[in-house]
């Protein structure tokens, strides 16, 4: 196997594990952050596929109740390295 088509297919591999199981591993995060400050998740929506934070962050739309039961929406970022950072209502006690 040539070099350049083993490159070729690694870089496929991480692209694929990215669109894939990166986005399970963010859920993940978003979840345990929010509920760390007592709320709950009602769904975690992609926000726009061209949206980026930084350089490999994620944008997330994040609905969730309050630990006193109020609903919000939420834009976040993540990704595995800087882990959580909330743009517009933040989780209480996060």
């Amino acid at each position: 196997m040539s070099t350049s088509l083993f490159l070729l297919l690694f870089a496929l591999a991480i692209l694929i594990w990215q669109l894939t199981l990166g986005r399970k591993y963010d859920r993940e995060r978003i979840r345990k952050n929010v509920e760390a400050g007592g709320g709950r998740i009602i769904s975690i929506d992609v926000h726009s596929m061209w949206a980026r934070g930084t350089r490999n962050d994620r944008a997330y739309d994040v609905t969730y109740t309050t630990s006193d039961g109020q609903q919000m929406t939420a834009l976040c970022y993540t990704s595995r390295y800087t882990g959580v950072y909330w743009v517009t209502n933040r989780p209480p006690g996060i």
